[in-house]
């Protein structure tokens, strides 16, 4: 059994909370949710703003990749779209190292931004 302290109201507080918040978890276990969500609901779908921006940011970034060398493209491609770790783009580069394909990598950025 547990024991309140006569006259010290802080005693039951505590527990009564405790006791609240318990019944109120057991029975939001227990009831289904009052209004179910729609499949559709949770999906997100953009603007034609947001839609229109990233095909302009696309357009943008295609034309500057074809301004760039074969092999800048190849290292921007398969870092940035194809996921390649560095060693593998070593590979890919002809490169000798992973260092050496992180710094043809960075060559490669800094040419993108020109």
């Amino acid at each position: 059994m547990v024991r309140i302290p006569v006259g010290h109201s802080a005693g039951i507080r505590p527990f009564l909370f405790r006791d609240r918040d318990y019944f109120t978890i057991r029975r939001a276990q227990r009831e289904p949710p009052s209004t179910p969500l729609e499949e559709d609901a949770i999906a997100w779908t953009p603007s034609p703003l947001r839609h229109t921006l990233v095909r302009e940011e696309m357009r943008r970034y295609q034309a500057a990749l074809a301004r760039l060398t074969p092999r800048s493209r190849a290292a921007i491609v398969g870092r940035f779209e194809r996921g390649f770790s560095y060693e593998r783009l070593a590979r890919v580069l002809g490169r000798p190292s992973a260092g050496a394909a992180r710094l043809a990598l960075t060559r490669s950025i800094a040419s993108l931004e020109r």
